[in-house]
Formats: structure tokens, C-alpha cells, sequence
């Protein structure tokens, strides 16, 4: 759903729900495909889509955030959530080694 919203694919609702980091930050940097994780008080509402889905957008690598096909974003978060869970100290290669 993330990746619906980085490309403006999906309603205008689910996208008022979370902000983009450039827009938040009066900032001369590039774009950026990060989004602002709201601050919450309690564990039930870090549940909520406005909170956990910058979280987890954020903690992907750049390049995947940056792709706009979604076959590809799918295939590249099936192949880099497979890899970081079951090949040890796959957090230590570089993420173009990763999607090759």
C-alpha cells in the first residue's frame, strides 16, 4: 500500500494519512522516499496504517523506495525480506548485491 501512495495510485484518503518527509521539511535536499512516523502513546496504535506503514517504508533500502513499477517493487521486497531472514549477516552486503 506504501508503494501505492509513493506513485499516487491510490485514493486521496489513504494518502492524507501519512506525510512524506520533504513536505514536512523545508529542506533544499532531493526528494526523498521517506515518510514521517507519526509519534504514538500506546502499542495499539503503532497497529494503525498512519504509523506502521512509513515505519516499515522507511526501514527498506533506498533503491527499492525509489522503484516505481510495482511487479518490481514485489518481486524486490519478496527477495529482500527472503534474504534478511534466511541468509546469516545478509545485513552486511550492499544493497545493489542484494537485487541482482
Amino acid at each position: 500500500m506504501m508503494h501505492s501512495v509513493s506513485v499516487n495510485h491510490c485514493p486521496s484518503y489513504i494518502s492524507q494519512l501519512v506525510n512524506n518527509l520533504s513536505q514536512c521539511h523545508n529542506s533544499y535536499a532531493k526528494v526523498s522516499a521517506k515518510y514521517v512516523v507519526q509519534r504514538t502513546r500506546t502499542k495499539f496504535a503503532e497497529r494503525a496504517f498512519s504509523v506502521a506503514g512509513p515505519s516499515l517504508w522507511n526501514s527498506l533500502p533506498e533503491d527499492l523506495r525509489l522503484e516505481t513499477g510495482t511487479a518490481v517493487v514485489k518481486q524486490k521486497v519478496t527477495s529482500y525480506l527472503f534474504r534478511s531472514a534466511f541468509i546469516p549477516n545478509s545485513s552486511v552486503r550492499l544493497e545493489s548485491e542484494i537485487f541482482r
